[in-house]
C-alpha cells in the first residue's frame, strides 16, 4: 500500500468566479464523518466570498465518500433544512463543530454533483470494495432502472481470431526455427 493510500485525507479546491459570483468547490481524497466538520466549515467561509449564496459542491474527484456524509450533505442541500431547526440533532454523530457551523448559515443553498458510484477508499479490503459495489449498484438499480449498473467493459476479440493470431504466431515461431 502506498503511502498516499495509508489514511485518510480530504483535498479541497474553490473556484470563485467572482463576475457572476459562482462557487464552486471541488473535493477529492477521502471525506468521511471525522473529516466532514472542515469540509463544512470551509463551505461556510466559501459562501462569504461570493454576491451569493449559490454553493456547487463537486464530489466526483472524492476517491471515498462516506454514505452517512452524502446523506447529510443531501439534507442540507435539500430545501427549507435551515429553517426546520432539525440540523442539530441530525448532525450531532458528525460532532458539534458541524452543528454549531450549520447554526451560523443564514442563507445557504448547496448542490452537489455526485459521482455514478459511491467510492470506496482504497484502504479497505477488496471484499468491502465488492460489497459496496453489489451494494451500490442495486441501489441505483432501484433509483434508475433504465441506466446500466456497471460501466462498459473492454470488448474482447473473437475465438476465431484468437486461434487466427495463434495460428499465425505458430507460423512465425517455426520459420524463425528454420532459418
Amino acid at each position: 500500500m502506498s503511502h498516499k493510500l495509508s489514511h485518510h485525507k480530504l483535498r479541497i479546491v474553490v473556484h470563485v468566479d467572482l463576475d457572476p459570483g459562482h462557487i464552486t468547490v471541488d473535493v477529492g481524497g477521502c471525506l468521511t464523518q471525522s473529516n466532514f466538520p472542515a469540509l463544512l466549515h470551509l463551505l461556510l467561509r466559501a459562501r462569504r466570498l461570493a454576491s451569493c449564496p449559490d454553493i456547487a459542491l463537486n464530489l466526483q474527484r472524492a476517491i471515498h465518500l462516506d454514505a452517512g456524509v452524502l446523506a447529510h450533505l443531501r439534507h442540507i442541500a435539500s430545501p427549507g433544512s435551515h429553517r426546520s431547526g432539525q440540523h442539530t440533532a441530525i448532525h450531532h454523530e458528525m460532532g458539534l463543530a458541524a452543528s454549531a457551523a450549520l447554526e451560523e448559515a443564514d442563507e445557504f443553498h448547496l448542490s452537489i454533483v455526485e459521482p455514478v458510484y459511491l467510492p470506496v477508499c482504497p484502504i479497505h479490503s477488496a471484499k468491502d470494495l465488492a460489497a459496496a459495489r453489489l451494494d451500490v449498484a442495486e441501489a441505483a438499480l432501484l433509483e434508475h432502472p433504465n441506466q446500466p449498473t456497471d460501466p462498459p467493459h473492454p470488448v474482447r476479440p473473437s475465438r476465431a481470431a484468437a486461434a487466427k493470431r495463434a495460428t499465425r504466431e505458430k507460423a512465425l515461431k517455426a520459420h524463425r526455427v528454420r532459418v
